[in-house]
């Protein structure tokens, strides 16, 4: 056996033959090649399987293996599978049936009624935008039970014009005959933003006798739904904030008021079979409509009805998950909207992961240190979550661009136009809030954390990274926190790429794949042509921490060559002495920029055993334990009025350090450093979970997560009740 894996319903719906991709980590020399892999169930009977490596160790075998599988589940039903050693039955690959605008596509079923699909797109000044470039159809992946075909294109007002490239990645599964597209749109580069008034993605249908239109019902607070609504009337469903939705028909005649949360779908056929187009998170990233009519289905990403210019920055990006799929009844068609809204991956136990020797080290729900950890960790997500789904735009400024980051309330008291800009600034989902609710999701198992560190990953991937730029050092880069998430420039200190890695990881997305080349490709040419004194303090060290998040998800040894160059610049810095106590009137570096520049160090030395960086982390560690705290013992932030303070940031950022030189040292002293700051931590967390801050409520949840290195080392040591 290599490990077993759980499969978990969660939405209280039954599923059939359900499509399973996710990856799954393996510990070092267990498999050789991802091909001789099997999967039995709990009984013992074998599933079909398809695996394939994303990435390796350094002796070859496979770290990380996405696996593609098939599951019956009930409602509320977790399943047990078992992934061994084995020769899998051969499966012949999907074959080519079928086609798209002219191209031939692997599938095994046609969804029926589509015959082609086309970008609409009209600017502020009323100018239907004309196809610009096609590209040609590429086959990404194909096995025996998934497929992925890579469609392209751009539209513009006019030839060599600044306009829109976009992509859409088509996934076709074994024995459905639904799809999954995920279409991204990118700006191009340019001196001007885009304005737009509507964005849609048009498909063509066949025409059918006497057709019934079906709608979405919403999902109200409290969790009260409505129901579908059949009509013989085309027209469609639109979103103009969280908390508003209505169903519209053709003729201008509203046939229901929802002002609740739209379930994102509409269809159009006959009473007993028809064709439907169901759209991911509708109601978080308004305004959205989805229309219906005798000859064509469109998803308006920016819907024409909406009286305000859709204004995306140069560089910037957004991504959709749409679906088509046949249906036989709008009761049957509700439930498959929410099965397919919901991706299942395979997870693994704590211990096991643990046992992977693939980072963060998790601590398990059942180990909390502290009574109350577990239930305030859960608090503080759910107070972010809730803070980021809140309805009325005029406020919270969510939707389109917006849905997955948090707003920045700590930097709107002291906001200075010439910094960050008019209007709200956003978190940019600094101290890799992604990270934090994908690690919440591995410990847990809990969807609704899998479903939110996905929402950031994706936000972070594409609205705050940039994709086009006329200096293409810059592609790649992302903002730092700032009004309408873009800065027009970059800075090492704000670029993190742990949660779009660990997202990529967990779920093969080629588009999250994509968006790492660039950053790996942008900060590759950083390291390389920076002064070593631009990598002191945090600066070096979030770098040092994205390149070997890039090297653990993308396998390539450039990341770990431009990190060694990261490294010195940091031991420089280091030994020119980073940490000091001074009076508070100078400036001087905080414990918190030294902790953050050894964690990259951390990751470094687990990556690649390098004497350098183990030194490196010894000096610093040291440095920061004899200069680095105030009188109570407490690491502190020295930020020249109140530089004996004390709080989450510099503590949480202590912990997986102390673990680290713990593991390298075999030195308790670390850890009993660290349970000093652990304590007071935890009662940090418990006053924060009571602040009425947006932020507070991100970063709270992060920095716990932060700690579950330290904590799980703990344990080993018996400390736990310590703290």
């Amino acid at each position: 056996m290599i490990a077993k894996l759980w499969v978990e319903e969660q939405d209280g719906v039954r599923r059939r033959r359900f499509p399973i991709t996710g990856g799954v980590a393996l510990p070092a020399g267990r498999v050789g090649e991802a091909t001789n892999l099997v999967l039995t169930d709990a009984e013992g009977q074998p599933t079909p399987l398809q695996a394939r490596a994303l990435t390796r160790w350094g002796d070859g075998s496979v770290r990380w293996v996405l696996l593609d599988f098939q599951a019956d589940l009930t409602p509320n039903e977790a399943r047990l599978f078992t992934l061994a050693h084995g020769e899998p039955e051969p499966l012949p690959p999907l074959t080519i049936d079928g086609m798209i605008d002219g191209e031939p596509l692997p599938r095994v079923s046609s969804c029926p009624g589509v015959s082609k699909s086309f970008i609409r797109v009209i600017d502020a000044d009323g100018n239907e935008w004309a196809a610009r470039e096609a590209c040609p159809t590429v086959v990404e992946e194909c096995n025996a039970l998934r497929a992925t075909v890579r469609t392209s294109g751009a539209v513009a007002p006019s030839a060599g014009a600044q306009g829109i490239h976009w992509e859409a990645r088509t996934e076709f599964f074994l024995g459905h005959g639904w799809t999954r597209t995920r279409f991204t749109y990118i700006a191009d580069a340019g001196d001007e933003d885009i304005r737009l008034t509507q964005l849609s993605v048009v498909a063509s249908v066949d025409a059918i006798d006497e057709p019934v239109y079906c709608f979405a019902g919403s999902l109200a607070p409290w969790n009260v739904e409505t129901e579908p609504l059949s009509s013989p009337e085309p027209g469609y469903i639109i979103q103009t904030d969280a908390n508003d939705s209505r169903v519209v028909a053709a003729s201008g005649k509203t046939l229901r008021e929802q002002s609740l949360k739209n379930r994102g779908y509409v269809g159009v056929g006959s009473d007993d079979a028809g064709l439907a187009l169901g759209l991911s998170d509708m109601w978080q990233s308004y305004p959205k409509a989805l229309r219906v009519g005798p000859a064509t289905i469109e998803a308006a990403l920016w819907p024409k009805e909406c009286e305000a210019e859709f204004v995306l920055h140069p560089g910037m990006a957004r991504t959709h998950s749409l679906f088509i799929t046949p249906y036989q009844s709008a009761e049957s068609l509700d439930e498959f909207m929410t099965t397919i809204n919901t991706p299942m991956l395979p997870r693994m136990s704590v211990d096991d992961w643990n046992e992977t020797g693939v980072p963060p080290p998790l601590l398990s729900p059942d180990d909390s240190p502290v009574p109350f950890t577990e239930e305030m960790t859960k608090a503080l997500f759910t107070g972010f979550t809730t803070f980021s789904t809140r309805a009325n735009s005029g406020v919270w400024g969510l939707g389109e661009l917006n849905w997955g980051d948090f707003r920045a309330e700590s930097y709107e008291a002291r906001q200075v136009t010439e910094t960050y800009g008019e209007g709200v600034v956003w978190g940019n989902l600094e101290a890799q809030v992604p990270m934090g609710f994908l690690v919440q999701y591995t410990r847990t198992g809990r969807v609704e954390y899998l479903l939110h560190g996905l929402a950031c990953a994706r936000h972070e991937a594409d609205v705050d990274t940039i994709h086009d730029s006329a200096d293409p050092h810059l592609i790649g880069g992302q903002h730092g926190h700032s009004v309408g998430h873009g800065t027009g420039s970059v800075g090492t200190s704000h670029e993190w790429t742990s949660g779009i890695a660990l997202a990529y990881l967990l779920t093969g997305d080629g588009r999250l794949r994509a968006v790492l080349e660039e950053t790996g490709n942008h900060l590759v040419h950083i390291a390389g042509s920076a002064e070593l004194g631009a990598f002191e303090n945090r600066s070096g060290g979030w770098l040092l921490i994205a390149l070997c998040a890039l090297h653990e998800a993308l396998d390539a040894p450039r990341y770990l060559e431009a990190a060694a160059r990261v490294l010195r610049g940091i031991r420089k810095w280091i030994d020119d002495g980073s940490t000091t106590l001074l009076p508070p009137a100078q400036h001087v570096h905080s414990p918190v920029h030294l902790f953050i520049a050894l964690t990259g160090v951390a990751d470094y030395y687990r990556l690649t055993h390098d004497e350098a960086a183990k030194q490196t982390l010894l000096v610093g560690g040291q440095q920061a334990l004899e200069r680095g705290r105030n009188e109570a013992g407490f690491f502190f932030i020295a930020d020249g009025q109140a530089y004996r303070n004390t709080g989450p940031w510099p503590t949480c950022h202590s912990l997986p350090v102390l673990s680290a030189l713990y593991e390298i040292t075999g030195d308790r002293k670390w850890i009993e450093v660290g349970v000093h700051q652990a304590r007071l931590l935890l009662r940090l967390m418990e006053a924060r979970t009571r602040w009425d801050k947006e932020d507070n409520w991100a970063q709270g949840g992060i920095y716990l997560t932060y700690a579950f290195s330290f904590f799980h080392a703990a344990r080993r040591l018996g400390l736990l009740e310590d703290i």
